[in-house]
């Protein structure tokens, strides 16, 4: 079967997980956790801060869904668009290529889903951090 044709926005960035589930694997239910390193393909912030920051961002409001989604023992008949967003910037990432995205997906209840994530250089430095409330919708 192996897995679903992947939505362009995904061909961005790279992505290593610190621990790989192939995605035919069977489903189980586990704690709503997400811990990979991302790179974004052909990256070159030119030492502009903005857009340095901006890495953080999409990764800190991308990655909720995924880290819920990882959670359940079943592939969910529902997505859940982001409602809002908040960040700290702590200190740019600068040369570090590639961010560790530690997050985790602790409540869902009552038709929202909660989320947040730290973002960590390759050279050990939090460089954000972050979190996000995400509305449960049914498919169409």
């Amino acid at each position: 079967m192996g897995a679903p044709p992947q939505h362009g926005f995904w061909r961005n960035f790279e992505g290593k997980p610190l621990r790989f589930v192939p995605p035919d694997a069977p489903r189980q239910a586990a704690p709503a956790v997400l811990r990979e390193w991302y790179s974004f393909i052909d990256y070159d912030g030119g030492g502009d801060p903005f857009l340095d920051f901006a890495r953080s961002v999409i990764l800190l409001d991308t990655l909720v869904w995924p880290t819920h989604h990882r959670g359940l023992a079943e592939a969910p008949d529902y997505i859940a668009p982001s409602l809002d967003l908040t960040v700290w910037f702590h200190e740019p990432a600068g040369a570090s290529e590639w961010l560790l995205v530690d997050g985790v997906a602790d409540i869902a209840r009552e038709g929202l889903i909660h989320g947040h994530s730290r973002i960590w250089t390759d050279d050990g430095r939090l460089v954000a951090t972050g979190g996000s409330n995400l509305l449960h919708t049914p498919r169409r």
